[in-house]
């Protein structure tokens, strides 16, 4: 039911790649390191100690929100972001005093 109201949200949304921001708060270690696992195997990108971001097809991204379904159970929260282009491109970044450093490395498909 949870694959089925995310392919509902999706449907319509992008074609080709888009963008997720995925943050969680899990108390559980073994939880966390199996998300970590998870989301760095299929190529995201840690952002923040508990944030990553990954650029991914619909059907990848449903794969990876069951995973995280099964790996959560009861033991936290998870929130996956999508980011259409035109919101990433108005992201502010801010990395030791150059806010314009994420936008230099850009490379959104669509």
């Amino acid at each position: 039911m949870l694959l089925e109201l995310l392919e509902g949200i999706l449907v319509g949304f992008w074609c080709g790649y888009m963008k997720f921001i995925i943050v969680y708060d899990v108390s559980d270690d073994k939880v966390r390191r199996d998300i970590v696992e998870l989301l760095l195997d299929e190529g995201a990108e840690r952002i923040q100690y508990s944030a990553f971001i990954i650029e991914c097809s619909r059907y990848k991204a449903s794969r990876i929100f069951g995973a995280l379904v099964r790996l959560i159970g009861d033991k936290g929260k998870v929130i996956m972001i999508p980011v259409c282009k035109r919101c990433w491109h108005r992201m502010i970044h801010i990395v030791e005093g150059d806010y314009d450093c994420w936008r230099k490395e850009e490379k959104f498909v669509v």
